[in-house]
């Protein structure tokens, strides 16, 4: 009954995460060049997100989990 910690991933999301772990696998909040680009991608996601809605980048937060 948990279809949202079940739900198959489009081919297209498997592409962009499997991309981006292959260079930005680092801690976002770090210093080094892996954090940094994980961190631009980040903010590259949160960006693009207001664009699509009509917000502000910095109104978007990202969480672990739906739940929290």
């Amino acid at each position: 009954m948990d279809y949202n910690a079940t739900t198959p991933l489009e081919p297209e999301v498997i592409q962009a995460v499997t991309e981006a772990m292959k260079e930005a696998w680092g801690n976002p909040s770090s210093s080094y060049v892996s954090g940094r680009k994980a961190k631009d991608i980040i903010n590259a996601a949160r960006a693009s997100l207001a664009k699509m809605i009509g917000g502000k980048p910095q109104d978007i937060i990202f969480t672990s989990g739906g739940t929290e």
